[in-house]
């Protein structure tokens, strides 16, 4: 795949894509420095500017940067400094053990992704469902919302602080114990059994009720 770093663009066909049948390994694990994931949407949302402007607060900080920008955008566009590796895809179940920190637009699947691997994140929505994704990060200390617009110094404060406190990231591992408990097959099975032999449903399953 090559060495990460130089701003270097990675093929398509070389950087563990589903077409290339091949995972992303942590070219850095050596490096003791925090990885930085960028990923946005993978739909049109005219992001190219916001990619840009993450991988210039990237490059200002002693992070390795990963930059993914998904099918809508060419990653030849964004110029990378010498600490940001660009590439158009990688696997989060691969890359987010790696990371210290996420910046993403706020959709639903990168935020639980994200939160399910006990990473704090950076959040920049860009619109549809995403503002309210950001706010619930943020009233749950796991991360930090910034505006679409944000400046790269703005972004590479908001990343700087993610990484330095680390409440951001407790707060980031009390959710993804969250999730995982609702994630126990157990609780499948024993809601499975109970309707099966007519026992009454589960006091943590059973519909919520209005009063008043």
């Amino acid at each position: 795949m090559g060495e990460p770093g130089g701003g270097q663009v990675i093929p398509f066909a070389q950087q563990g894509s589903p077409a290339s049948g091949r995972a992303w390994d942590d070219p850095w694990a050596s490096e003791g420095h925090p990885v930085v994931l960028v990923s946005l949407s993978s739909t049109v949302m005219r992001q190219e500017d916001l990619l840009q402007r993450a991988a210039d607060a990237l490059g200002r900080l002693p992070v390795r940067g990963l930059v993914t920008t998904g099918p809508a955008v060419d990653p030849a566009v964004i110029s990378a400094p010498e600490n940001v590796s660009v590439r158009r895809w990688a696997r989060h179940a691969d890359v987010l053990p790696c990371c210290s920190a996420v910046i993403t637009h706020g959709g639903h699947g990168t935020v639980i992704k994200a939160l399910a691997a006990g990473v704090p994140l950076v959040i920049a929505p860009l619109g549809r469902d995403q503002p309210d994704n950001a706010a619930r990060v943020v009233h749950a200390g796991a991360g930090l919302r910034v505006r679409k617009n944000a400046s790269a110094r703005t972004m590479q404060e908001a990343i700087k602080r993610i990484l330095d406190d680390d409440r951001y990231k407790a707060a980031a591992g009390r959710m993804a114990a969250l999730l995982a408990a609702e994630r126990d097959d157990g609780l499948v099975i024993d809601e499975i059994e109970r309707v099966a032999t007519g026992l009454p449903r589960s006091r943590r399953s059973a519909p919520r009720t209005r009063h008043g």
